[in-house]
């Protein structure tokens, strides 16, 4: 097959080809529907239905996952394939029109600062960029979207970009429906009709490797993925920690007096292992102060910032140098929190725990394995305890009854007799005739 063959079957036709398509076909994407939060699911022959059931609803907000899902789940233990990587930019806040935000976003595109979007999303009143997947990709590789959604995020900061939304399981505005706060409906344009590899989109990322960039400019190049499995780790457990803090704050209305100095050094030192630079370190910072019904001066806050940044270097050279694992480094170096100390710390409750992922004690976790356990168990055929006990009962019930049957016809046969009639051995007719 020729190469120009192979490149048009890449190409995208219809924005929805970045969520259904013959090569998504994996799981089901879902749309969310407000202020009643109704979930539907949808498959890859259900789009014409959803494209239809999107476009009646005229008093709802309308949203649609960016991934796939196990059906009528949309929890990330049920992520069944990564699709696209979404950013949502609230232009509004910054006082910037739609022109001027895509005029910026073409300028980081031609500077090569990011990749250019298949996808651009008028929200109503803000804007978002949707970087498909070519083919999706495995949610083992979930860290991996991540961590190249932060660092997008922290390139758009000045338009607003929100750093509260790398979660995979978060949906966005569903093209062409109305945005109710200020009744304009959504556009959508496809800048970019090829969908790119997962490596592609994390070499315009600092690789997870390095604290900061070169200031020298180099030519990009993919990268080999995965890095080192401790790297990995460390990753994944900081972007569950990012959103167990920033839940922590929601949960509780933004009342974390007492606790928001704790809260934003702990929440700062996370991001800098992930987004790698103080700068934007600030930025994510700033955001979630914001957040507080009374917060921080801006000089606190930056300080905090700054410091938490400082041990997070410090502690992440040490951790490259001791080839990634923990073992080893030295007692008075600063590492990230455990979960037990930032619940200690915090004060969180046992509800608060509850929503979480990162930030929970050993009973929520056993809890939590023992019930993916069953459901493996389920999705591979095996049945519970209870239905296993149930078919027993139903198979003996079976055994009975035919050898009551047998008994009825022939009442005077001997147990060697019923055996040869019903098929069951000498031991089983004795044991269900005691049961007669």
């Amino acid at each position: 097959m020729s190469t120009l063959v192979q490149a048009k079957q890449l190409e995208l036709e219809l924005w929805h080809d970045c969520y259904l398509s013959e090569r998504k076909k994996t799981g089901f994407v879902a749309t969310l529907e407000m202020p009643g939060g109704f979930q539907r699911y949808w498959g890859l022959n259900d789009i014409q239905k959803m494209l239809t059931h999107a476009e009646s609803k005229h008093e709802s907000d309308m949203y649609l996952s960016l991934n796939a899902f196990k059906y009528g789940s949309r929890k990330e233990t049920a992520l069944k394939q990564i699709r696209n990587i979404g950013l949502d930019l609230d232009i509004y806040k910054m006082g910037a029109t739609l022109a001027e935000a895509t005029d910026e976003v073409q300028a980081l595109v031609l500077d090569r600062i990011l990749p250019e979007p298949n996808l651009v999303i008028g929200s109503g009143r803000g804007l978002q960029l949707i970087y498909g997947i070519e083919g999706g990709a495995s949610p083992q590789m979930v860290w991996m979207s991540r961590y190249i959604t932060a660092q997008y995020t922290m390139k758009l900061g000045f338009l607003g970009a929100d750093t509260q939304t790398t979660d995979p399981t978060r949906v966005l505005r569903f093209p062409n429906t109305i945005n109710q706060k200020n009744q304009v409906r959504a556009t959508v344009d496809i800048w970019n009709n090829i969908e790119y590899e997962l490596s592609t989109l994390y070499s315009y990322c600092t690789p997870v490797e390095k604290i900061k960039k070169s200031r020298r400019k180099k030519k990009r190049e993919v990268v080999t993925l995965p890095p080192a499995k401790g790297l990995v780790d460390l990753y994944s457990l900081n972007t569950k920690k990012k959103d167990d803090l920033e839940l922590l704050v929601t949960l509780r209305s933004g009342q974390m007096v007492g606790y928001r100095n704790t809260c934003l050094y702990t929440y700062c030192f996370t991001i800098a292992l992930i987004v790698k630079e103080q700068k934007s370190t600030i930025v994510f910072a700033r955001q979630l102060n914001e957040k507080f019904n009374e917060p921080l001066l801006i000089k606190e806050v930056q300080e905090t910032a700054k410091s938490a940044h400082k041990d997070a270097s410090t502690f992440f050279k040490a951790f490259s140098d001791n080839k990634y694992t923990m073992y080893g480094l030295a007692r008075d170096l600063i590492k990230p929190e455990k979960a037990s100390t930032i619940i200690r710390k915090l004060d969180i409750t046992s509800e608060e725990r509850q929503q979480m992922r990162f930030l929970i004690d050993d009973v929520i976790r056993q809890n939590r394995n023992t019930e993916l356990v069953r459901e493996k168990r389920r999705e591979a055929g095996v049945k519970s305890r209870t239905e296993y006990e149930a078919n027993e009962r139903a198979k003996t019930q079976s055994k009975v009854d035919l050898l009551h049957e047998a008994i009825e016809t022939n009442p005077t046969a001997s147990i060697r007799k019923l055996a040869e009639i019903t098929g069951f051995s000498k031991s089983v007719v004795q044991r269900l005739k005691s049961q007669l």
